[in-house]
């Protein structure tokens, strides 16, 4: 396998790894966060008490001497609370109504006592980021293994220092430099995530600009798992020392730290960003020609763009832009045009963006490109009429009308939703009579040289003698 491949495939499976992690957190964290307020709901007698105690509100439904108050979503609708004191002793009891579950209250208390470490959505949270720090882990030794298969002399001799005894025990000099750059690559990844990054940046000469705004959340997020791993997730000195002040605001020493929705969410799309900019501008350096690179960043970007991570399909989007020697005229627009709609819905420089967009020249544009421009433009209006021409031409599809995250706000005017809904009707119809507006069309993708060697290969077997079958006695009957 080349480098380019190495890459390509290191940089892709990182991108599904994350994808996949964030569906399953998705999936997940709900059925989690329900349950915790179930359970909630369950020690509404508990609370009751601590409210007494207390002298304060501890849950704003409840009151106490017999004052009951309507419990939210099917709980017991009033919970009292009765205080005695005899001697030195003070004892409380609950009254609730019949309707409520006192073998789940039971239940709760014993999985909160059995769950002490923190809450099921917390613990998510936390394997999570662990997974995460692994996955990164990996992908970072795949981009040091793809830069010593591509410049082995990256070894040098301090690197290949072994003793006789132990390079006697390798087959070949081969298995002995593949054993000592395996060395070489675990030894960067026991150092903390900032020692790859410069290790790696030193290794290929890149720049890596764009790693300034993250290096910071970036530390913070693979200490935090650190802390989570070896300190039951209790700030400590060396997360204090570690971590720059601007990334951990607030956090003293021995609060516990947790790991919510949120937070994983933006510590994902900062170490996808990183880390797939610094495996692409490694590719970059060692194959600046191969138009693989952009073709691969342009269908992350435009998931992203699905998503709604648009500060991620921006960072893409600008580097296939920038990628001059990998990329065509044509691709270099699409990824303009995605970086200005990301940079717009972001919301923060909409106004720059328009001012950008009006300042090139539309005349020398495609078509599917001033459609673009018009959508960008906020010209809804217009944007319809040349929709309208595309799709009579073939340009543009329904499918890409509806799905295309640079026509969401054309898709709430009332002439561009008119046209989705006319062409909607008019596909149903001829549906109806048996007519398939557009019939379906098979693409097959071969590898470079098939046709050939599969024509070599019915050629060869023309010019064999044909062979004749060999005739079996007959079996005499008895």
């Amino acid at each position: 396998m080349t480098a380019s491949d190495a890459l390509c495939k290191a940089i892709e499976s990182f991108h599904s790894n994350l994808d996949a992690l964030r569906e399953f957190f998705d999936v997940a964290h709900p059925h989690l966060t329900k349950h915790e307020e179930e359970n909630v709901k369950r020690l509404l007698p508990l609370a009751a008490i601590f409210q007494k105690v207390l002298q304060e509100p501890v849950a704003s439904q409840i009151k106490d001497d017999g004052e009951g108050e309507p419990m939210p979503d099917g709980v017991a609708p009033h919970v009292s609370v009765e205080r005695k004191k005899e001697g030195r002793m003070v004892s409380y009891s609950v009254e609730c109504d019949p309707g409520f579950d006192w073998a789940a209250f039971k239940g709760t208390i014993d999985g909160v006592l059995r769950s002490r470490g923190g809450t099921k959505p917390d613990l998510l949270g936390r394997a999570a980021l662990m997974l995460l720090a692994s996955t990164a882990e990996w992908y970072a030794g795949q981009l040091f293994h793809a830069l010593l298969e591509a410049q082995p002399e990256r070894l040098n001799s301090s690197d290949m220092s072994l003793p006789f005894k132990e390079l006697m025990k390798f087959d070949s000099i081969d298995d002995a430099r593949h054993f000592v750059a395996e060395a070489r690559i675990e030894s960067i990844l026991r150092g903390p995530v900032e020692s790859w990054i410069d290790q790696l940046k030193k290794d290929a000469g890149l720049t890596a600009s764009y790693i300034g705004p993250y290096r910071d959340d970036l530390v913070e997020a693979f200490v935090r798992r650190n802390v989570l791993v070896h300190n039951g997730g209790l700030v400590n000195a060396i997360y204090l020392n570690r971590v720059p002040s601007q990334s951990r605001s607030g956090v003293k020493h021995g609060d516990r730290l947790s790991v919510d929705k949120v937070y994983l969410e933006n510590t994902i799309n900062l170490t996808e960003t990183v880390f797939v900019l610094l495996g692409s501008e490694v590719w970059k350096k060692l194959h600046p020609e191969d138009n693989a690179r952009p073709a691969l960043l342009a269908r992350i970007a435009f998931r992203h763009l699905e998503h709604q991570r648009w500060k991620l399909a921006e960072h893409l989007s600008q580097f296939i832009a920038n990628d001059r020697q990998a990329t065509t005229e044509v691709e270099r627009q699409v990824a303009q045009i995605n970086v200005w709609q990301a940079r717009k819905w972001l919301g923060l420089e909409a106004v720059a963006v328009a001012n950008e967009v009006r300042a090139t020249d539309a005349s020398a544009l495609a078509p599917v490109f001033r459609l673009a421009r018009h959508a960008l433009l906020d010209e809804h209006a217009e944007c319809a009429l040349l929709a309208k021409k595309l799709l009579r031409a073939g340009d543009v599809s329904l499918d890409d009308l509806q799905g295309w995250p640079l026509f969401r706000e054309a898709r709430k005017h009332p002439q561009f939703a008119k046209l989705i809904d006319d062409i909607r009707a008019r596909t149903k119809k001829k549906v109806a009579r048996g007519v398939n507006p557009r019939p379906p069309k098979l693409t097959v993708t071969l590898p470079v040289g098939f046709l050939s060697e599969a024509a070599e290969s019915d050629q060869r077997a023309k010019q064999m003698p044909e062979r004749k079958a060999e005739s079996k006695p007959e079996k005499k009957r008895t």
